[in-house]
C-alpha cells in the first residue's frame, strides 16, 4: 500500500481543463473516482465499481515521479485466481490514460471494468486505446469490455487500455 490511503493523479490541459483520478484505499482494496476540473475546481464524475465481484483488486499503490516528469501510478493486487496490475499515466493535453492488465490462473476470466456515473458525468468521456477494448455506456454505467475474454484459453494475460478525457466544448470560467 502507499503511504496515503488517498492519492491523485491530475492531468490538466494549458486551457485548464481535465481530469483527475483519485485512488482511496476501502479496507482491503483502492478504488477510484474520475473528477472532472475546471480551472481549481474538480467535481466527482465517474465512480470505479472496485468492490463489485469481477472488478479488478489493486491492493497496492505506488507513484513514480522524476525531476520534470509527470507522475505515473502504479497499482497491483490478486483475487479470485487473477493477477491484477494498471499504469495511470498523464498527458500534455489534459487526458489520463489506463493502461490494466490481469493475468488469469482459471475460469472465469474478467471480462469488465465498471463505473457507475455520478451527475455531470456526461462531462467527461473514456476511449478505448486497443483493438480488444470495447466501451460500453448504458444508462448510468459504463463498461470497458474485453471483446475475447469468452473465448481466452487460460492461463493468460488479459489488457485494456484507455483513455478518460472531458468531453468538448469544456472550457474554464473567464
Amino acid at each position: 500500500m502507499a503511504s496515503s490511503d488517498v492519492v491523485p493523479i491530475e492531468s490538466v490541459s494549458s486551457q485548464g481543463v481535465g481530469v483527475r483520478a483519485v485512488f482511496e484505499w476501502l479496507g482491503d482494496r483502492y478504488g477510484h473516482q474520475i473528477y472532472l476540473v475546471i480551472g481549481n475546481n474538480g467535481h466527482a464524475a465517474w465512480q470505479s465499481r472496485s468492490m463489485l465481484p469481477g472488478q479488478p483488486v489493486f491492493q497496492e499503490l505506488h507513484q513514480q515521479q522524476t525531476d520534470g516528469e509527470p507522475p505515473v501510478l502504479f497499482l497491483s493486487g490478486a483475487g479470485a485466481g487473477v493477477h491484477w496490475s494498471m499504469s495511470v499515466e498523464t498527458t500534455a493535453s489534459g487526458k489520463l490514460t489506463f493502461d490494466v492488465a490481469a493475468r488469469v490462473a482459471r475460469r472465469p476470466v474478467p471480462e469488465a471494468i465498471g463505473y457507475e456515473r455520478l451527475p455531470g458525468g456526461e462531462r467527461i468521456r473514456l476511449e478505448a486505446d486497443l483493438p480488444e477494448t470495447v466501451v460500453q455506456q448504458k444508462d448510468l454505467g459504463l463498461t470497458v469490455l474485453h471483446s475475447e475474454a469468452a473465448g481466452i484459453s487460460v492461463p493468460a494475460t488479459m489488457r485494456w487500455k484507455y483513455t478518460i478525457d472531458v468531453t468538448e466544448g469544456i472550457s474554464p470560467p473567464s
